[in-house]
């Protein structure tokens, strides 16, 4: 996903750790900026666990979103638990123990969000989704926070990292990362418009994959490809730097439904 991973300023040190309330024991390295790369989106349900092809080098987070897991019988999504993906738990590491103190503390977590996540439903539509998207950050704070227990340093910086990247349009949103990255008020309509852009299209790939899934894959590619436009068009070359140092090397998500037959991912479209 290229769409978010450019941007270069002094402030990223303290941005590092946005989704956490404390820094980490050892500061993360700032990798050098990454090339054009593809893509970001906002939303979608928690990918599958098998890995995802990866493409080219890219700047932009590889198939960034801020849905969750598959809603249950009360409709309740929380954000995707990232660590379960299998290529996400190699890059960061994560051994068979990591992975089940992990599957412990999300369950405890989602129990004491669960009756706010609950309360979305009830919500009008546009408060919903503001709401929507606040409550998905300070579930990912919490979790960070329970994560430090577990997670070393570096296995905890690069989580951040990919955190940032699956985030893609929404993660924007977040008050602390715009600040960092000098997100101005100029551009908060564009990206509010770039996040349902990008959540409407990723519920239309989710449909048509219940029925079509090689036309599901072409949309997702499509997708990408578009994303990537639209986050050149909404950030600076600047930001697109420092995005880039923010969240790391760019990694090649999955496509937001299970895909059957050999694993499949979204290749970044080249430049």
């Amino acid at each position: 996903m290229r769409l978010i991973h450019c941007f270069a300023s002094a402030s990223l040190l303290a941005a590092s750790t946005l989704y956490a309330q404390t820094p980490p024991s050892t500061p993360p390295a700032m990798p050098p900026a990454p090339p054009p790369g593809s893509s970001p989106t906002t939303s979608g349900t928690r990918p599958s666990t098998t890995s995802p092809t990866t493409g080219g080098p890219s700047t932009i987070p590889q198939f960034p979103t801020t849905g969750g897991t598959t809603p249950s019988k009360t409709t309740v999504v929380f954000p995707t638990d990232l660590f379960r993906m299998n290529d996400v738990s190699k890059t960061v590491s994560l051994t068979d123990r990591q992975v089940n103190q992990l599957n412990t503390m999300t369950q405890q977590l989602q129990s004491r969000f669960q009756t706010q996540f609950e309360r979305l439903a009830s919500l009008p539509a546009q408060q919903r989704t503001d709401r929507t998207l606040e409550l998905n950050r300070e579930y990912t704070n919490a979790w960070i926070n329970g994560a430090r227990e577990f997670l070393n340093g570096s296995q905890l910086t690069r989580y951040q990292q990919l955190q940032f990247q699956f985030g893609g349009f929404a993660s924007l949103t977040d008050p602390v990362l715009q600040k960092a990255l000098n997100i101005t008020d100029a551009q908060l309509p564009k990206l509010r418009a770039d996040v349902t852009w990008s959540d409407q299209k990723l519920a239309a790939i989710r449909e048509t994959a219940l029925t079509n899934q090689a036309r599901a894959l072409q949309m997702f590619n499509t997708f990408n490809a578009a994303a990537q436009e639209r986050w050149g068009q909404l950030l600076s070359a600047e930001q697109q730097r420092a995005w880039a140092q923010l969240t790391g090397d760019p990694f090649a998500f999955p496509p937001p439904f299970p895909v059957a037959g050999p694993p499949v991912g979204a290749v970044p479209p080249k430049r």
